[in-house]
């Protein structure tokens, strides 16, 4: 049970930044070959800070902590859903108000985590788009 929720969450996790890059390929037009600034140094830095940290520290404390600290208070389901997903979303926004996929993602990984209780399923699945996000940064654009 547990290895196939794990498959499931690579897949998952894969697939969403796949179709992250055809809309971004589609909609954006990258302004610099993220490549000029990419050294082995900081592909390291980027894949232990964004990859690995920081799912594991958002996902701990926006799955876990949140949510059970807004059931503790008796908000709605829904409400936690909502304000999850804006919170999480109010975190990647950066510099492309764009990013709608991050609030999908978002909701996605709530409801996983309301679902399973295993906040593992919902590291799995954003580590595995970050990396991927990460590597295709460098090698597909």
């Amino acid at each position: 049970m547990i290895l196939k929720a794990a498959i499931l969450c690579l897949a998952l996790g894969v697939l969403w930044q796949l179709i992250i890059l055809l809309l971004t390929s589609l909609f954006d037009a990258p302004n610099t070959d993220p490549r000029e600034s990419y050294t082995l140094a900081t592909l390291i830095l980027h894949i232990f800070s964004f990859a690995i940290i920081g799912p594991i520290a958002e996902e701990l404390f926006l799955r876990k902590w949140y949510i059970s600290m807004m059931e503790r208070a008796s908000f709605s389901k829904i409400a936690i859903v909502v304000s999850n997903a804006l919170v999480f979303y109010a975190a990647h926004v950066g510099t492309s108000f764009w990013r709608l996929d991050t609030l999908i993602m978002a909701v996605i990984l709530c409801l996983m985590y309301m679902r399973t209780r295993d906040v593992r399923y919902c590291v799995i699945t954003h580590v595995t788009c970050n990396l991927i996000g990460i590597f295709s940064a460098y090698y597909f654009v």
